[in-house]
């Protein structure tokens, strides 16, 4: 598949790029078309449904508003970088020119640059079959499932038919849980809308994932670029390739963060819902037949958190890893001019660098644990209510 196949030069999100122009995140109008039918597949497949049609039951409300929930968070998060895809080509174009430049000319620089290169783009592109593979088994396990109720119901008069659903709720007036008939019609349009919202997700994740991990290796470039001066006393040479790398990765970061920060904070708020219903149904239904669904989009909302926690809390120790660096140089030894450039490096790297969630939060480890006491927090307010 070439969409997956690896790309030069390396330090650039190529998968991301590529999967985001899949969907229509471009410039050109014609291919922006694509993302409108994207999301009016969302809208008309899985919104409308999920809030105008009733439910039979309070737990069946509780998975369809979690199922809602939870793919409201991937189209949203493809929506808000798509509306601001000036932003988006800012920082890719900053990330190229970066990449492209002659901070790079030290061989063990492009080495491990190409290295790390291999590696996000290897898990990347094994996240994408994981995904692909699931919604394979997303998309046929329900149909096979109530292909088999159907079969045994037909042997015994007694048997009960048994309609499985990928998705909680009714769908246009289709009798989708009594109705073989409208079974295979509602299986038929949901197919490809299954197909649509494991590419979304895919494309949400990696984009945030691949784009901040870049940042992290560009600051450790920077760190590695320190330490060749250092080695080779260049210090009156190279400093200054190493001042000019160093804003470069942090006009980067900056751009990073203007363009993730409101994804990221309906990535939070989400989260927390999610985590919350979990709770709510777990203490009205127990582990019922249907928990297993609500579970795997916890699990699936959990790990995704997790990770842009860590990545976060990894670029900005990254980052603060230049300033202990530049501490233990005996630049005050130096001439007075190294000393003013090694102050600025010094001055520029006391900024916070990191990703946000609505420019106010900083997304890191500690932040996970706080999304945790408050997920249970609003389970308690819901369960007040009941």
């Amino acid at each position: 598949m070439r969409l997956l196949e690896i790309e030069n030069p390396p330090g650039v999100p190529h998968l991301a790029i590529k999967l985001l122009k899949l969907i229509g995140v471009t410039k050109e109008n014609a291919q922006r078309l694509r993302f409108a039918v994207t999301f009016s597949g969302f809208v008309f497949m899985i919104l409308i449904p999920k809030i105008v049609f009733r439910y039979h039951s309070l737990e069946s409300a509780i998975i369809g508003t979690a199922e809602l929930l939870f793919e409201s968070n991937n189209f949203c998060g493809t929506l808000i970088i798509f509306i601001n895809y000036d932003k988006y080509r800012e920082f890719i174009n900053a990330v190229e020119a970066f990449v492209q430049s002659e901070h790079f000319e030290p061989s063990n620089l492009a080495n491990y640059i190409a290295q790390q290169h291999l590696k996000i783009h290897r898990a990347g592109r094994m996240y994408c079959y994981a995904i692909l593979y699931a919604a394979h088994f997303y998309n046929f396990s329900p149909i096979l499932f109530t292909a088999w109720s159907y079969y045994k119901s037909m042997e015994s008069e007694n048997k009960t038919l048994h309609f499985t659903l990928p998705m909680e709720g009714y769908y246009y007036g289709l009798a989708i849980h009594s109705s073989m008939r409208d079974y295979i019609i509602y299986a038929i349009l949901m197919s490809p809308v299954i197909y649509l919202c494991a590419l979304i997700s895919v494309v949400k994740l990696l984009a945030i994932f691949s784009f901040t991990r870049y940042c992290t290796i560009y600051f450790q470039l920077v760190r590695l670029k320190i330490r060749e001066v250092v080695l080779d006393h260049s210090f009156g040479k190279d400093l200054s390739s190493v001042i000019r790398m160093h804003q470069d990765v942090l006009h980067c970061a900056e751009l990073l963060e203007e363009l993730v920060s409101p994804v990221l904070l309906v990535q939070l708020i989400l989260c927390v819902m999610i985590w919350s219903l979990m709770l709510l149904y777990f203490s009205v239904s127990g582990l019922g037949t249907q928990f297993g669904n609500l579970f795997v989009l916890f699990l699936i909302t959990t790990i995704e958190s997790f990770g842009y926690c860590y990545l976060g809390n990894e670029l900005s120790d990254a980052s603060a890893n230049i300033e202990r660096t530049l501490h233990k140089l005996d630049w005050y030894t130096e001439i007075l001019s190294v000393q003013k450039d090694i102050q600025l490096m010094l001055l520029r790297s006391q900024k916070h660098v990191g990703i946000t969630a609505g420019r106010f939060c900083f997304i890191n480890m500690e932040q996970f644990g706080k999304l945790v006491k408050t997920a249970y927090s609003v389970f308690i307010v819901m369960k007040d209510q009941l």
